[in-house]
């Protein structure tokens, strides 16, 4: 059991929805199990899913759709570093791997996730489009627990201000350096533009769906 489920940065957006918190379990902050638990609801004919910013395939960076893959799902990844593509696609034989995502329209697929750390949200709205819509997108933002903005005792946790957004944030450890996302409202923003609404966010992630498909996850 991760020890991300006793965090207290998750947040229903709609009541009916509250069944959902006792699905969390797996990479990340439960989002695995909430794959499984929303998927299996909407039950997508289309088996077919997108990752943008796949890792390395390891136990400390798996595939966000690693058990949408498990289960035989045609599984597309995007991953500028070629290390970790190589490495990637070296644990998963049938996966299909790309380089860097050139923020173009993906491939049709049920299950879209976005975690390039920088521009998700660019990437939201350009592998979308008004024509079609994922059954369900993910998409990474701003660490809703603020974190290592400051080395000291400092918390983080009100939203990250518009002139941080892209910043390299620099530390001695190097799994600690990474670039600001956008803030979940402004996802939020980039969703209506698709007619797509938030359901639930983890700490680090923003789910959502067609406004079209909300009612049939509501228990």
């Amino acid at each position: 059991m991760p020890e991300s489920l006793d965090d207290p940065y998750f947040m229903i957006c709609e009541p009916r929805l509250a069944w959902l918190t006792e699905r969390r379990n797996g990479w990340q902050f439960g989002e695995q199990g909430l794959i499984d638990a929303i998927v299996g609801v909407l039950d997508p004919s289309l088996k077919v899913a997108v990752e943008i910013g796949g890792g390395n395939g390891s136990a400390d960076l798996p595939l966000t759709c690693e058990r949408l893959y498990r289960d035989g799902w045609q599984v597309q990844a995007y991953e500028a570093d070629s290390k970790s593509r190589k490495q990637l696609a070296a644990t998963h034989p049938t996966l299909q791997t790309f380089g860097r995502y050139e923020f173009e329209e993906v491939a049709r697929c049920s299950v879209l996730v976005i975690d390039i750390d920088s521009r998700d949200g660019d990437a939201m709205l350009s592998a979308t489009s008004s024509h079609w819509r994922p059954s369900l997108l993910i998409v990474e933002h701003f660490d809703m627990a603020g974190p290592y903005v400051t080395r000291t005792e400092q918390a983080f946790d009100q939203n990250v201000p518009g002139w941080l957004a892209g910043m390299q944030i620099a530390d001695e450890n190097p799994r600690r350096q990474f670039t600001i996302q956008a803030r979940y409202q402004y996802l939020d923003l980039v969703a209506a533009m698709r007619q797509m609404v938030p359901i639930l966010r983890t700490r680090v992630n923003s789910f959502y769906v067609p406004e079209d498909q909300l009612e049939a996850l509501k228990k």
